[in-house]
């Protein structure tokens, strides 16, 4: 429950909980009939990744058709739209990411769990974490369009005052929030976007788990703590980084190996043991040495190659074939 400025916001998952909670306050009751006030269905947002651009979030019938494929119940999709605008898209592409609104946690939570079926595609979504609020108009946090004050809009790619889709000039990218030209003010690498997620995360315990939570105890499980890459992967366990035997070796010096490939690494050539000359220009088809009377060199005494022999090995030849 949050009441900020005569403003009450309740978030149940259970509209029995609310609805017992609201009758033990009689006073509260009230408020279903005062003005401005009403009493909103929860939904539970998943983002889907690489959806056929095929799929139309505004069409009913094909919200239909994935409600049947995947067993849903009917219109239990409330509602479903592109994260990135059409507009913004590249010629090539194929694919894009979709937010679809759930009217329960447990089908979510197998979507999550199990995968869901769109166009024809198979994918894996996730939950929508609770992200810092941007304004689409100014590009300053803690605010949304309809409450900001600013005169013009200012663009989220270059910073200059016109929309975002008149923008023109490709090489000049402006971050509003860092007052930095190396990235936009829709990267997600921004450091002020970073460090206002993390303040989120610690605001909202639910960022840490990969479900919405249920009766069912799987559901609760928490997402572990992302380890930081140098100590998860230390230095000390690297390939060529081990001691040699009778070497206590700290990690921070230059393995020994290294140290030898990096000395000698122009000196040494590569030398093969088995140097045979051959000869190439003998034909396959005829003994060696049978043309040009050669001696041939063996193990045991040497004899010269006559007529008589050349006779014999012919006889032989002819009887073996």
């Amino acid at each position: 429950m949050c009441i900020c400025d005569l403003c009450i916001i309740i978030t149940t998952n259970w509209e029995v909980h609310l609805h017992i909670w609201m009758v033990a306050h009689v006073g509260l009751m009230r408020l279903q009939h005062a003005e401005g006030s009403h009493i909103a269905e929860r939904t539970y947002s998943i983002i889907v990744p690489n959806v056929p651009i095929l799929f139309n979030p505004k069409d009913n019938k094909h919200l239909c058709k994935v409600e049947e494929v995947n067993r849903l119940k009917t219109k239990e999709i409330v509602k479903a739209k592109w994260i990135k605008p059409i507009g913004c898209r590249r010629p090539d592409q194929t694919c894009a990411y979709t937010i679809l609104a759930l009217s329960s946690a447990d089908s979510a939570n197998l979507f999550i769990r199990d995968r869901m079926n769109i166009c024809n595609a198979q994918v894996r979504p996730k939950k929508q974490k609770a992200e810092p609020i941007q304004c689409m108009k100014c590009r300053r946090w803690g605010l949304f369009a309809s409450d900001c004050q600013a005169d013009k809009d200012t663009c989220r790619t270059c910073g200059g005052s016109h929309l975002t889709n008149t923008y023109t000039n490709k090489g000049h990218i402006y971050c509003v929030s860092c007052s930095d030209k190396t990235h936009a003010s829709w990267d997600r690498t921004c450091p002020e976007f970073s460090q206002r997620c993390t303040i989120q995360d610690k605001r909202n315990p639910e960022n840490a788990m990969p479900f919405y939570p249920t009766e069912h105890d799987w559901t609760l499980t928490v997402r572990p703590h992302r380890i930081p890459l140098d100590e998860h992967f230390p230095g000390r366990y690297t390939v060529n980084s081990l001691p040699t035997t009778g070497h206590k070796w700290s990690g921070k010096e230059t393995c020994p190996t290294q140290k030898a490939n990096k000395g000698n690494s122009t000196q040494r050539t590569k030398e093969n043991p088995n140097h045979i000359p051959l000869n190439h220009n003998r034909e396959a088809s005829k003994p060696f040495g049978v043309d040009n009377q050669q001696e041939i060199e063996l193990s045991g005494p040497t004899f010269d190659w006559t007529n008589k022999d050349e006779e014999e090995y012919h006889h032989a030849k002819n009887q073996v074939c």
